[in-house]
Order: C-alpha cells, then sequence, then structure tokens
C-alpha cells in the first residue's frame, strides 16, 4: 500500500476496510489518530475515576474490584487501539457512526466505575464492545484476508458481552455475584490473545505495526503515571486554600519532588528498554509478543497503584494523619511489583540475545551481572520497612531506589555499547521490519 493511498482528503460515506500491511509488505509509517487520541483522554479520567475509587475503599475487597475495572476499561481501550488500528485502516462516516457508541459506551464504564453501580456499567461495557464487534464485523465481511483473525475476536468479546449483560439484569443488585461475574470476564480479557497462538496458522494471524503498538502501549504507561503526577501538583491546591495556616507546606513539597522524581525514574526504565522493530517481542514469536502484550496491562495497573498511594500521601500530610495499617505497604508493593513486570517484559524483548554465545566470555559474565542487578533491584522494594505510617519515608526510599538503579543500570549500558546492538534510525525502511508474530 502507498503512501498516498493512506493519506486522502474527506471521507466516503463507507468503504471497505484495508490493511496497514501485510507479512512481507514494505514498512509503513502508522500514524496515530485523532479519534485514538479521543480515547486517550478517555482513559486519562479513567485513571483518575478508578484511582479515587480504590483510594476511598482500602481493603482487599476494595483492591479486587479496582483491579476487575481496571482490567475491563483497560482491555476495552486496547481492542480499538491496538486489535483494530494497528492493523486495519477505516475512515468512512458509517465507522465514525459506530465509533461514536464505542466511545459513548467507554464514557459510561468510567462515570460509573464502581461495584455500586454495577448495571450501568456493565451497559456501559456492552454497549463499547458490541460497536466494536460491529467494526469486526466490517472486517470480515470485506476483508476475507482477516476473516479467521476477525472470528477469533468476536468469539472473545462476545463472551464477555452475554457475562456483562448478565451482569447488567440479573446481578447487579448482589456485589459477591457481580465481583464473580467480573472476575470471569476478566480471566475471558487476559486470554483473549491465546487462541490466536493455537488456531491462526501462518498468514491467518494479520500482522500489526509495531511502532504504532509501542506507541499505545506507552500511551498506557504514560497515562497511569500520570495520574501520580495529577495526585502529587494539582490535589493539595485545595488544601492549601482552605488551611493554608495549618498545612506544612514543605512536606507537600517534598511529596510533590519525589513523586516525580519516581515517575521520572519509571520513565527512564520502561521507554529506555524499547527495543529497535526488529527485535521486539512481537517480532521474535507469539508466545513473546503475549507475554510483552499481558505484562504491559498489568504494569499499567500496578503503575496506577502508585498514585493511589500519592494521593493517600497527598491527604495524610495535609491532615497530619498516618496512614492506615492496609495502606502502609501499599507504594513499595506497588514499585516492586511494577519492576517485576519491567523485569519480565526485559525477558521478553532481550532473554537469549543478551547475552548471546557470539559474545566473549567477560561481557556474557557482565551482562549475566546485569541481569542480577535488575532483579535484585526488582524485589527489594517489598522488603522495605513502612516508617510505622508516614507517607514520605517510603517515597523518598522507592524514588532514590529507582534513581539509584538507572544510574547502576547506565553505568552497565556504558561499558557494554560496544557490544549491545545500535540500530541506526535510517535502517528503519526495511522491507516487512514492523511486522511482528512471525506466521
Amino acid at each position: 500500500m502507498t503512501e498516498h493511498e493512506h493519506k486522502k482528503v474527506g471521507r466516503r460515506l463507507h468503504g471497505g476496510v484495508t490493511l496497514w500491511q501485510d507479512w512481507g509488505d514494505e514498512s509503513v509509517e502508522a500514524e496515530v489518530t485523532y479519534w485514538e487520541l479521543f480515547t486517550d483522554l478517555l482513559m486519562v479520567a479513567a485513571a483518575s475515576s478508578l484511582a479515587e475509587g480504590f483510594q476511598s475503599n482500602q481493603t482487599w475487597t476494595g483492591f479486587l474490584e479496582f483491579a476487575l475495572l481496571y482490567s475491563t476499561i483497560a482491555h476495552g481501550w486496547l481492542l480499538y487501539t491496538h486489535h483494530f488500528t494497528s492493523r486495519f485502516i477505516e475512515s468512512s462516516l458509517v465507522h465514525s457512526c459506530i465509533l461514536f457508541f464505542y466511545l459513548l459506551g467507554m464514557a459510561l464504564t468510567i462515570v460509573n466505575a464502581s461495584v455500586e453501580t454495577a448495571q450501568f456499567f456493565s451497559l456501559g461495557v456492552v454497549l463499547q464492545r458490541v460497536a466494536f464487534l460491529v467494526m469486526m464485523g466490517q472486517v470480515a465481511w470485506t476483508l476475507p484476508r482477516a476473516r479467521f483473525f476477525a472470528g477469533v475476536l468476536i468469539t472473545m468479546v462476545s463472551i464477555t458481552v452475554v457475562l456483562f449483560l448478565v451482569t447488567a439484569i440479573f446481578t447487579y443488585n448482589s456485589h459477591s455475584l457481580t465481583r464473580y461475574v467480573w472476575i470471569a470476564s476478566a480471566a475471558v480479557d487476559l486470554c483473549t490473545e491465546l487462541p490466536m497462538l493455537f488456531f491462526l496458522s501462518g498468514r491467518q494471524l494479520v500482522p500489526v505495526n509495531i511502532e504504532h503498538s509501542k506507541d499505545r502501549l506507552g500511551v498506557l504507561v504514560l497515562v497511569m503515571m500520570g495520574e501520580t503526577v495529577i495526585s502529587a501538583s494539582v490535589a493539595y491546591r485545595e488544601y492549601m486554600e482552605e488551611g493554608l495556616g495549618r498545612i506544612e507546606t514543605q512536606n507537600l513539597y517534598i511529596v510533590l519532588v519525589f513523586s516525580f522524581l519516581l515517575v521520572f525514574m519509571f520513565t527512564l526504565l520502561f521507554f529506555n528498554m524499547q527495543p529497535h522493530p526488529k527485535d521486539h517481542a512481537f517480532r521474535r514469536s507469539r508466545v513473546a509478543g503475549l507475554g510483552c502484550l499481558v505484562l504491559n496491562k498489568i504494569l499499567g495497573m500496578t503503575l496506577l497503584l502508585v498514585g493511589v498511594y500519592i494521593k493517600l500521601a497527598v491527604d495524610s500530610v495535609a491532615e497530619g494523619d498516618l496512614l492506615d495499617e492496609f495502606s502502609q505497604p501499599l507504594l513499595n508493593h506497588a514499585v516492586g511489583s511494577s519492576m517485576i513486570v519491567l523485569l519480565g517484559m526485559r525477558c521478553c524483548h532481550y532473554a537469549g540475545k543478551l547475552p548471546n554465545q557470539s559474545h566473549p566470555t567477560d561481557v556474557r559474565r557482565l551482562m549475566i551481572l546485569w541481569w542480577l542487578v535488575f532483579s535484585v533491584f526488582s524485589v527489594c522494594p517489598f522488603a522495605f520497612p513502612l516508617w510505622k505510617g508516614h507517607p514520605i519515608p517510603p517515597l523518598i526510599v522507592c524514588s532514590l531506589w529507582l534513581l539509584s538503579l538507572c544510574i547502576v543500570e547506565t553505568s552497565f549500558t556504558h561499558v557494554l555499547e560496544s557490544h549491545l546492538e545500535i540500530i541506526p534510525q535510517h535502517e528503519n525502511n526495511q522491507a516487512g521490519e514492523t511486522t511482528p508474530l512471525r506466521p
């Protein structure tokens, strides 16, 4: 497909769906559409809604509801912005009208992101996913090449639609039954890509554009980290305006500084880890690609938990209270879980490559030490002290811990630079280079 075919002025009333690229095609730069940016704005609102909900219900039940709501909303977002837009092009007015109902359903889930409003939340999910099913129905109807792929997604999404219809009609008055149904739906969402491993052989799998997928998954991480930034920079303004004389403002600024440092370090660790498309987990194998995608989803949730802790820390500092017993280990566990997920993603990208048998013995030993150091840094936050409920010390310790990791890791990469494969940007246009998940 040529660049001219990708960029046309105006739109059709209706039209057939086309592929971004197919196996062996020349690499095409897939731009983010304005509708995807619109869904990103909704995800920002979703992150705030989910964080506020868990902040007000600091219990294991509250955490379960938080995880289920996050899983549903994030997966609904990825259905369009990863599974559809990274593979297909469709800009007709009919598609835009379908997309309106998709966005409306997503907005309803955000407004009603609580088990207390399970009926309307479930109806929002049903509306969003039925709209997505119509999109995939168009793909199956107009693009025979993608018919098997569309059939797999339609089957998996249809199962979740039925489950949420059960909640909306029968179980919404029972919180416990609602949770059980949502757990079943979250399990189906988590396994959505599994049938692609077993039932789509060879060219039946429609390739994604890796650069586009990297951008979309990076946005998910940034949006969830953005909640930390919002909490640290905005949430305490009301406290300062209402009682400036009684609030220790220096403590609020300490929270602000170290919250930003924590987010900054996570940003460095995540984005500096991203490989060139030809080395990406999506291209290595289907199993590695699936693992990377699932870990990205989990990383979004663990990073959002950091934002929840910052909200609690701001409240604690402003009101002069200590964190309760449930909230005290939240930051340590969130940071440790995020680091373990990052370690898993590195394994998906680089396991077996760094090091490999072509490296000299000393270099292999140094790379193994690099992996061990990162692994130790990843698990240590779980053992950090709780400081008797004081919210600031854990924030300082975790931030400086990640800063130390970034310095240590940069030292390794600096020494090993000549043994790490660096691919210039101008080599990014080779045929088929951005197609993942080898057929």
